[in-house]
């Protein structure tokens, strides 16, 4: 225990003699931190991740009628080139 006016003694493991450390947490009394697990990835996750990488190298729908298949070809090279889930490719065609 510190005295009045003079700090504590670092023991040898660099902390203070007045602490007391729990067996389950560290020096300074938080708890350990266990390490994670991998999240269990959700639908929303997936259509964000790679309606992300699709949002930097497809173009918008065009207007004119004649460009439409061109178009969809394009993107389903995309699709495969990213290999995007066939459960996800309706969800990402929606925002072009």
């Amino acid at each position: 225990m510190a005295e009045a006016g003079r700090p504590a003694e670092r023991d040898e493991r660099g902390g203070h003699d007045d602490q007391n450390v729990d067996k389950d947490g560290d020096e300074r009394g938080r708890p350990r931190m266990e390490p994670r697990r991998p999240r269990v990835e959700t639908l929303a996750d997936r259509v964000k991740r790679y309606g992300s990488a699709l949002k930097q190298v497809v173009s918008p729908m065009p207007s004119n009628a004649t460009e439409i298949p061109q178009f969809f070809e394009s993107l389903e090279a995309m699709f495969r080139s990213f290999e995007i889930p066939a459960d996800l490719r309706a969800k990402l065609l929606l925002p072009f």
